[in-house]
């Protein structure tokens, strides 16, 4: 995804500045964000009269954030149809970036770039957690909250979950969604 890209090249330019050179980067779709577009919009078309989706139309950061559980819990349900990844492919795919993640281990510290859904789906397999707990904890991470995963024998091991130590005094700037 863009965003990720131009994070990753800020980030690689302040450390170029203080002398330290990243390693090259690479893109692995494993870890790309669902569609939520075909998310959201196969939710609302098929559930126009859902209290979430009718209380949406009032905006509002609780309003979206109740539709975009909704659509979430629907789609982890099979409750959608025709979207180009179903939550169970959705989660498959992230797990298997997440094996490639772990097997990096023995080279040291990796830095990923990604998004609410693919992070969610990884600290839900790390904490052994049902669906709701993945929609949950997608849906509370703030944007540009950090996450740490540690390799264990068994895969990824939660560390951290959703810090915001460069936005410590900043509290205006903490987003969601």
């Amino acid at each position: 995804m863009r965003r990720h890209r131009e994070t990753f090249e800020a980030i690689a330019d302040v450390y170029s500045r203080r002398g330290v050179d990243l390693p090259e980067s690479t893109i692995d779709n494993g870890l790309a964000e669902f569609d939520h577009h075909a998310v959201f919009d196969g939710f609302v078309n098929k559930h126009p009269d859902h209290p979430a989706v009718i209380g949406s139309k009032s905006g509002g950061l609780q309003s979206l954030g109740a539709m975009i559980h909704a659509a979430l819990g629907a789609w982890a349900a099979g409750g959608i149809d025709d979207l180009p990844e179903s939550w169970q492919m959705f989660g498959e795919r992230v797990n298997a970036a997440g094996a490639r993640l772990a097997a990096l281990a023995p080279q040291g510290d990796v830095l990923v770039l990604s998004s609410g859904g693919v992070i969610s789906r990884l600290a839900q397999t790390a904490l052994g957690a049902g669906d709701r707990t993945a929609i949950d904890l997608n849906l509370s991470l703030r944007n540009s909250g950090l996450c740490e995963f540690h390799t264990r024998p068994y895969g990824l091991a939660l560390g951290s979950w959703n810090a915001l130590p460069h936005l410590h005094d900043a509290r205006d700037l903490w987003t969601y969604y």
